[in-house]
């Protein structure tokens, strides 16, 4: 792709190798991988790619323990998929915001977020990817040992039942993201 300069082909790339770096644990490489897709997806005018990568590299940056900064790069990008009326991408967002909330040890708002998300996604007909499937069940779990299982399906039942703009108040304005580590 890059001989051939075919820069589509190059972000597809770059988005596989971003996702192998994550599963290798090697962070670094993932953010690189996904600043480089970012800057190529802006050249391109590619707004989804963007957004998604943006989405992406949110969850690195929680993955590397920048809760302050990953939760920034969540909420604009949240809010940019909101104004677009993107729900899949809004939902692949939110859902990332939740594992936030679970870092940041607010499980019942993770759980509205996950309840949401279920739910907009089950109406749309957006699957889910296995990898991030496996990530949203370990955000369950801990939801469900700082809830108990009652607490727990409350709160996701409240998620599935709000309204997009409630979910999106819930997801960024109720409380201020903890400081970095």
């Amino acid at each position: 792709n890059r001989r051939l300069n075919y820069r589509l082909g190059i972000e597809f790339v770059l988005v596989a190798r971003s996702r192998q770096a994550i599963l290798e644990g090697d962070h670094a490489k993932a953010r690189a991988h996904l600043q480089e897709w970012l800057t190529l997806a802006e050249e391109l005018g590619n707004r989804m790619g963007y957004l998604y990568g943006r989405a992406r590299l949110g969850y690195v940056t929680l993955l590397e323990g920048k809760l302050k900064e990953g939760y920034q790069i969540l909420s604009e990008t949240a809010l940019e998929f909101q104004k677009d009326e993107n729900l899949a991408g809004l939902a692949f967002t939110l859902e990332t915001l939740a594992h936030f909330y679970t870092l940041s040890n607010l499980p019942d708002r993770s759980a509205r977020l996950i309840g949401w998300v279920d739910g907009i996604r089950a109406k749309i007909g957006d699957i889910r990817a296995s990898t991030t499937q496996a990530d949203v069940e370990r955000d369950m779990a801990e939801c469900v040992s700082g809830l108990g299982q009652a607490g727990y399906q409350k709160a996701y039942q409240q998620g599935r039942d709000m309204a997009l703009k409630e979910v999106v108040a819930l997801a960024l304005g109720e409380t201020n993201p903890p400081s970095s580590p």
